[in-house]
């Protein structure tokens, strides 16, 4: 029961390219992702980003050397949901470029312990950063708990810390969900900002899955409270080739800044992914 239901949860994270399969997948493989994304009363925002990631043999494979574009997936975790303001894409002056090394002191299923070392350059300019991440996954009968630390240090921000709380299962139908809490501390910024977010997992053959989230997005000062929630239908399929993927999402944000008005958008991306990467099996 265990080994089944870490095995689904590998399987979606990988085909939907979450965060938690590829921050742990010590292999090679280079992304291309092309997004689109629309709110409303506003522009079309579009985003090209590129990562690689290359495995080290010299260091026995548990070093990676890794350049990325997207800052979504930079450790500074600016895209964490639990400080999410809905649109996906960063701001022009947000973008950025990241090179690092992670080396992996251990990596199994039920714990995971890295470091990243690096530099960020945002116009030219590097801001260096150390990263170490733990990670430790319990499975309960026919659930699994999952906890994830990670507390980066950056030269020209300071400590952060992101922790977060997974619990998941899959369900009948081959459906899968899981809930996580989630929350970002930053050095020198006031207020503690978090979330709890939900999401049910619907494969529908072994090229086409469906993802239902409620992000509920909270900020504890200056009081607590309920700052955004975020319902997103994400629909993803590979096509033509194992290794090209098309995802439509549209979404309602209700931020409190907007008197909790149903602000609609929607979102398109386009994902190459090469290299020794693990597909979907269904």
């Amino acid at each position: 029961v265990s080994y089944g239901l870490l095995a689904t949860a590998t399987w979606l994270d990988s085909f939907f390219g979450d965060e938690r399969y590829d921050v742990e997948d010590n292999r090679s493989r280079f992304k291309f992702r092309y997004i689109a994304f629309r709110e409303y009363e506003k522009s079309m925002e579009y985003r090209p980003e590129i990562n690689l990631r290359l495995v080290l043999p010299q260091m026995r494979k548990k070093t990676l050397l890794m350049i990325t574009g997207d800052p979504s997936e930079d450790i500074e975790t600016s895209s964490s949901p639990a400080v999410s303001k809905g649109s996906p894409l960063p701001r022009p002056e947000d973008r950025n470029v990241t090179t690092a090394l992670q080396y992996f002191f251990q990596a199994t299923e039920r714990r995971s312990y890295s470091v990243r070392v690096g530099a960020k350059f945002y116009q030219g300019t590097p801001d260096f950063f150390i990263a170490p991440r733990a990670r430790y996954l319990w499975p309960l009968d026919s659930w699994a708990f999952r906890f994830t630390e990670e507390v980066p240090w950056y030269t020209d921000t300071g400590w952060l810390s992101r922790s977060r709380f997974d619990l998941e299962r899959p369900l009948p139908h081959d459906l899968f969900f899981r809930t996580t809490l989630e929350g970002v501390w930053s050095e020198g910024k006031h207020g503690y900002p978090y979330s709890l977010s939900f999401i049910l997992i619907q494969p529908l053959d072994r090229n086409r899955a469906i993802s239902y989230e409620w992000v509920n997005s909270f900020q504890t000062r200056p009081p607590n409270e309920l700052d955004e929630e975020l319902f997103v239908l994400r629909y993803r399929q590979r096509f033509w080739r194992d290794w090209l993927y098309f995802e439509v999402a549209p979404q309602e944000r209700f931020p409190r800044d907007r008197s909790f008005q149903g602000t609609p958008g929607i979102m398109f991306k386009l994902e190459m992914i090469i290299g020794d990467y693990q597909p979907f099996i269904y």
